[in-house]
């Protein structure tokens, strides 16, 4: 049986892979320079109608992005990037809560960039992600999801994320509602 101070040794928080394709993809936490390649990167999913609750005018400048990185290392929270050569291909997030009687808790947030979606990083992400908090003490992990985003539901319940209530027509998407699913992961 594995205790719990054998996982924390286990964890690494750079993790290198190869890709089909598309070269090696590194996970790492995110610096402060990369605040410009993030926002940058994140504002062309944007651009593209990906599945974020995220708007051109919500978004952060690079300078605003420094300080969220700096903020959330600060926090005990996670902020990965998924690096493709000089590229961000993604980002992954555990916010811890704030408050003492919250900071079991942390809620997650991932998007890949469409031209690297396909390509398992994704899963490395998520796989990242759930042993990060593990490391961390976290208890319980959170999220939510369009619930017309069929993959990404599909991969939280892969890797053990149960639906925990949802917001009918919380979103106005092309024209349509969309409800909002609350899911989450005991860790």
């Amino acid at each position: 049986m594995k205790t719990e101070s054998a996982e924390k040794e286990k964890f690494r928080a750079t993790w290198l892979y190869r890709l089909e394709n598309k070269g090696k993809i590194v996970l790492r936490p995110a610096r402060e320079e990369d605040a410009a390649r993030i926002t940058e990167r994140l504002a062309h999913v944007v651009e593209d109608g990906m599945f974020l609750e995220e708007e051109e005018h919500t978004m952060n400048t690079a300078a605003e992005e420094v300080k969220a990185i700096r903020r959330m290392k600060e926090a005990g929270s996670m902020y990965t990037v998924a690096e493709v050569g000089d590229k961000i291909a993604g980002v992954a997030q555990l916010k811890r809560g704030t408050l003492e009687m919250s900071r079991h808790t942390a809620n997650f947030r991932i998007w890949i960039a469409p031209k690297f979606q396909g390509y398992g990083i994704g899963t490395k992400l998520m796989q990242y992600t759930l042993q990060w908090a593990r490391h961390h003490g976290l208890k319980k992990v959170c999220l939510d999801v369009f619930a017309d985003n069929k993959r990404a539901i599909s991969m939280y319940k892969k890797y053990g994320f149960v639906i925990e209530g949802h917001r009918k027509k919380q979103f106005v998407l092309d024209g349509k509602y969309v409800d909002e699913i609350f899911m989450s992961r005991f860790m």
